[in-house]
C-alpha cells in the first residue's frame, strides 16, 4: 500500500507575482541611484568650471596693471585752456545816403587802407536838392549885395537927415536879415554836399573786408541798423579771449605772457600777452574773462578762430603731480589705488590743490607710492594683482 506523500513547504508552488515585484523595485532602486550618481557629478563639474572661469576672468581683468609714480611739481606750472581770437575793431558799414550802387571796389578777404573807396553810390535826388540849394544861395547873396549897398546909402542920407531914423532902422534890420539868409542857405549847401560825399563808401581803418552785403544797381537806403553794405575788420594786432577758472584767477595779471597754439599751425607757437580781465568771476561759470593781444602782422591769424592757451602759473613746491588718469571716485571723494609691497591694493584719499590740465597738483602722496594708471571702479583695497612690465607711455 502506497504511503500518501505529504506534501512540505518545499514542496508548495511560489507566487509569481512577489517575485515580479522585488525584481521591479530593485530596478528602481538602481535607476535611482544612477540618476543621483549622475547630478552629483553635474553639479560637481559645474562648480569646478565656474572656479575655473572666475579664475581665468580674474586673470584677464585684474591681474595686470600699470603703475605710476608721483612727480615734484617745478617752480611754474601751466595751464591750457581754450580761447578764442577776435578782430581788435571790427566795424559794419552803413550807407549814410540814398541812390542806387554804382559800383564797389573790393570784395571779401581784401585788405584795404583807411580811407578807401569801398563802393560809389549813385545819387540823383541829391544832387538835384544840391543844385536847387546852390541857386537859392546865390539869390540870397543877391539880396545881401543889395541890403549892402542901400544901408551904405542910407548912412550917407542919415548922416545929412535927409531920412528918418525909422527908416534906417528898418534898412539895418533888412540887412541882417539877409546876412542871416546868406548863412542858413551855405550851411543847407554844405549839409548836402556832406551827404553827397558818403556817396563815396569808406573804409574806416586798416583791415579786411570781411563781408559784402550788397552790389551793383541794389537799392541803397540810409540806415544805421539792419544789413550793413560791409563789414571791416582790423586784423593786426589780435584779441584772444579766454576764461580762466576761478581758481587760477588770482595768478592771471595784466602784463603776464602766455603761449597760444592753434589746430591749423601744427607744430608753431605764438607770443601774446595779458592786457586786461573782466575783474569780475561769472557767476554762471565760475570762470574770469581775460583779454590777451597777439601780434598778427603777417595776417595770417583768423578772427574767430579756435585756440589753445597755455599760462604760467606759480606751484606750491610741498605737493607733488600726479596724471589725471590715476583718479577714483568714490563717496569719500578723491582717491587713487596703490599698489603695495606685497602687491595688495590699498584705495587713499587725496586732495587736489590744482587742476592744471593733463596733470593735478595734489596733496597726501609720496614719491614712493605705485598708483594704478586708469583703475577700473570695481578695484577695492586688498584685491592681489600684479604690476605689469610695459613702459608707460
Amino acid at each position: 500500500m502506497d504511503n500518501p506523500i505529504n506534501p512540505t513547504e518545499d514542496h508548495l508552488p511560489r507566487s509569481s507575482g512577489s517575485i515580479t515585484d522585488r525584481r521591479l523595485g530593485l530596478i528602481l532602486l538602481i535607476l535611482l541611484v544612477a540618476f543621483v550618481a549622475v547630478a552629483v557629478i553635474g553639479v560637481v563639474s559645474r562648480l569646478h568650471r565656474s572656479a575655473a572661469l572666475r579664475k581665468e576672468t580674474e586673470a584677464l581683468n585684474g591681474a595686470y596693471v600699470t603703475v605710476v609714480h608721483p612727480e615734484k611739481i617745478p617752480t611754474n606750472s601751466t595751464i591750457s585752456l581754450p580761447g578764442e581770437t577776435s578782430a581788435f575793431s571790427q566795424a559794419p558799414i552803413y550807407a549814410q545816403t540814398g541812390g542806387y550802387l554804382k559800383k564797389w571796389n573790393f570784395d571779401i578777404g581784401a585788405r584795404v587802407k583807411e580811407g578807401d573807396v569801398l563802393a560809389e553810390i549813385d545819387t540823383p535826388e541829391i544832387d538835384q536838392q544840391i543844385q536847387q540849394a546852390e541857386a537859392t544861395l546865390k539869390e540870397a547873396q543877391a539880396n545881401l549885395w543889395l541890403a549892402e549897398t542901400t544901408k551904405k546909402r542910407e548912412d550917407d542920407l542919415m548922416k545929412k537927415d535927409v531920412i528918418s531914423r525909422q527908416d534906417f532902422d528898418n534898412q539895418s534890420s533888412d540887412l541882417k536879415s539877409k546876412q542871416a539868409a546868406v548863412v542858413a542857405d551855405e550851411a543847407n549847401v554844405r549839409k548836402l554836399q556832406a551827404t553827397k560825399s558818403f556817396s563815396f563808401v569808406r573804409a574806416p581803418f586798416d583791415g579786411i573786408l570781411s563781408a559784402r552785403n550788397t552790389d551793383i544797381g541794389a537799392l541803397v537806403t540810409p540806415a544805421t541798423s539792419g544789413t550793413p553794405l560791409f563789414t571791416v575788420a582790423q586784423i593786426s594786432p589780435l584779441r584772444v579771449y579766454v576764461n580762466v577758472p576761478e581758481k587760477f584767477a588770482s595768478a592771471i595779471k595784466p602784463g603776464a605772457p602766455s603761449t597760444l597754439t592753434f589746430d591749423s599751425y601744427p607744430g608753431r607757437s605764438f607770443s601774446a600777452v595779458v592786457v586786461t580781465t573782466s575783474g569780475t568771476i561769472d557767476p554762471s561759470s565760475r570762470t574770469l574773462l581775460t583779454e590777451l593781444i597777439i601780434s598778427n602782422k603777417s595776417g595770417e591769424l583768423f578772427p574767430g578762430a579756435y585756440v589753445n592757451v597755455e599760462f604760467s602759473i606759480p606751484t606750491n613746491f610741498q605737493n607733488l603731480q600726479v596724471p589725471e588718469n590715476v583718479l577714483l571716485f568714490r563717496k569719500e571723494g578723491a582717491s587713487v589705488a596703490l599698489v603695495n609691497a606685497d602687491g595688495r591694493v590699498s584705495i587713499k584719499k587725496i586732495r587736489i590743490d590744482q587742476d592744471l590740465g593733463t596733470k593735478l597738483e595734489v596733496e597726501g602722496l609720496s614719491l614712493e607710492d605705485q598708483l594704478i594708471l586708469n583703475p577700473s571702479d570695481s578695484v577695492n583695497t586688498g584685491d592681489k594683482v600684479e604690476i605689469s612690465k610695459k613702459p608707460v607711455n
